[in-house]
């Protein structure tokens, strides 16, 4: 499977700190948006990841679009994705960290870098367990 990313609400201040700051951004593939992610999709199924989800992600659906959020859900602001994706009445799902991987003291809550090399690893074929061990800080 191919993994397209999509970095969407993309505001003037971010888009001038990309440029300044990622000056080969334009070579990456990886499209960068003003839009926010449920403009860029219409009519496709979006399932929001969230720690905070009760559902797990088995399997990676080629036809939905996964929302990989950069709220923080561990500390302040916990629930916070789940409760956007509530609003905007998107599916949730979380990844099954816990039954595959015993976490040294380190939260399952992932950073955004570690959910898309996570999912790029699945969607290239590894399996979640060898998918994990590569992406997570040992």
């Amino acid at each position: 499977a191919v993994l397209r990313l999509t970095v969407s609400d993309i505001g003037e201040a971010s888009r001038a700190c990309i440029n300044a700051q990622l000056t080969d951004h334009a070579t990456w593939p990886v499209r960068f948006c003003q839009e926010p992610f449920p403009e860029l999709f219409p009519g496709r199924r979006l399932v929001y990841l969230t720690h905070d989800s009760p559902n797990v992600l088995a399997t990676i659906d080629e036809q939905a679009v996964y929302v990989v959020g950069g709220m923080v859900d561990r500390n302040s602001q916990k629930g916070a994705t789940a409760a956007k994706a509530k609003t905007l009445g998107i599916d949730t799902a979380r990844l099954n960290l816990e039954a595959r991987v015993r976490m040294q003291g380190g939260s399952p809550v992932l950073a955004v870098n570690h959910v898309v090399e996570i999912l790029a690893e699945v969607a290239a074929g590894a399996d979640w367990t060898t998918a994990y061990l590569k992406a997570l800080p040992q």
